[in-house]
């Protein structure tokens, strides 16, 4: 990455820094987020720093944080049976599915960030 300007469609001259609105898609859906304009990828594509959530589960007891811990308390058993049931009462005792917000940088190939209006 390179922390250098960068001009948009519209001629809008982009620092890194600025706060921008980027434009992304994804198999049918478009995303508008606001962020902070980071700079150029080596593929020449601008580069945004916006919000990002990621879930866990958190060990109610120990603080032990683990990604899959209802699969591993699960993956044995068939579906929605009475096993099933058990486990995930059990699991839902011990871990708490928890949310955790940041940041992550997203590079936009098509191009598509605007300066945010003053």
């Amino acid at each position: 990455m390179k922390a250098e300007s960068f001009t948009n469609d519209l001629g809008q001259v982009l620092k890194p820094g600025n706060m921008v609105v980027a434009v992304s898609h994804c198999t049918r859906s478009i995303n508008i987020t606001i962020g902070e304009f980071v700079g150029i990828s080596d593929s020449g594509s601008p580069q945004v720093r916006v919000p990002s959530n990621t879930y866990k589960y958190v060990h109610n007891e120990t603080g032990e944080i683990s990604w899959n811990a209802l699969l591993d308390a699960t993956k044995h058993l068939k579906w929605n049976t009475l096993e099933y049931k058990e486990a995930r009462a059990k699991t839902d005792k011990l871990w708490t599915y928890t949310k955790f917000t940041g940041t992550r940088i997203t590079t936009l190939h098509m191009k598509r960030v605007y300066k945010l209006a003053a």
